[in-house]
């Protein structure tokens, strides 16, 4: 799998051109370019219906999706401030460092519990690392997630990492702009509940 960054869910079907309104279904393809690279495609569901079937059968990986409807209730709060953790692995992934590779990971299976995030593929890239890659529920973003191959005794000090720079954006090794700052002995339970889930992913 190439290296790429964050992909952001087309705005309008890519065949027809017709907007995804709020609460209207599609489906999303991963599709290998000439040059190797992974393209993503958007479609509404009758131009999905209309694709080759040789087309869906090469794809990387296919899902079916829902934009998120429109509604004035306001999400119940999350154990963790969900917008603090993505902030974080948004920056992270901005600029990704072996250093960070581990928090990056565990970001990414926090929000995977938060249900944020689904894993929509996994593969094998040049360096035999898999790559899980996880679909934001909400924007349709896609997140390529390097699996470090963390073992358990790594975990204790990325999950210090985890809250040390949630607590001191400062000392992140990346420039950025500082974020919201949740309580980290909040965020410290949250990880702890995730442990198994970490652990899990790991030894897959």
């Amino acid at each position: 799998m190439a290296t790429w960054s964050i992909q952001s869910r087309a705005a309008v079907c890519a065949h027809c051109g017709k907007g995804f309104a709020p609460g209207t279904p599609g489906h999303s393809l991963l599709l290998a370019s000439a040059e190797g690279d992974l393209v993503r495609l958007d479609v509404c569901p009758e131009c999905f219906q209309a694709l080759p079937e040789a087309t869906v059968q090469q794809a990387e990986a296919a899902w079916a999706f829902r934009t998120p409807a429109a509604s004035p209730s306001k999400a119940k709060e999350a154990p963790i401030q969900r917008e603090t953790a993505e902030h974080l692995l948004r920056r992270l992934m901005a600029s990704p460092t072996p250093e960070v590779q581990g928090v990056i990971y565990v970001l990414a299976i926090l929000m995977e519990r938060n249900k944020q995030f689904v894993e929509r593929n996994l593969s094998i890239n040049e360096q035999g690392q898999r790559v899980r890659l996880y679909e934001q529920r909400q924007t349709g973003d896609l997140f390529p997630i390097v699996d470090p191959g963390l073992s358990r005794g790594d975990l204790p000090m990325v999950q210090q990492r985890v809250l040390e720079w949630l607590e001191h954006p400062e000392r992140i090794p990346s420039p950025g702009t500082r974020a919201f700052i949740a309580k980290p002995r909040r965020v410290f339970r949250h990880i702890k509940r995730a442990k198994t889930l970490v652990l899990r992913k790991v030894y897959r």
